[in-house]
């Protein structure tokens, strides 16, 4: 009865995402105006770490309890 497959390291893409902004946000709030030219980098960096993270699912077919379905097509819009 409980087949579901809750197989979180699916969404670790979306998981460094949701880091990243609350990273950008505490960095923001903390750091004095001098260091806010960090802030873009730190973004670019984040987005290509779960880029590169998201490429690692290529042909990978599998879902998240029945809810969240990836595919190569899912990798694409990641």
């Amino acid at each position: 009865m409980n087949d579901l497959n809750l197989d979180y390291s699916l969404l670790i893409p979306e998981y460094i995402l949701g880091a990243l902004a609350i990273l950008i946000i505490a960095v923001d709030l903390m750091m004095p105006n001098v260091r806010k030219q960090m802030l873009p980098w730190i973004t670019l960096g984040g987005l290509a770490l779960a880029f590169v993270v998201s490429l690692l699912y290529l042909d990978t077919t599998d879902n998240f309890a029945g809810l969240i379905y990836i595919d190569d097509y899912t990798t694409f819009f990641r």
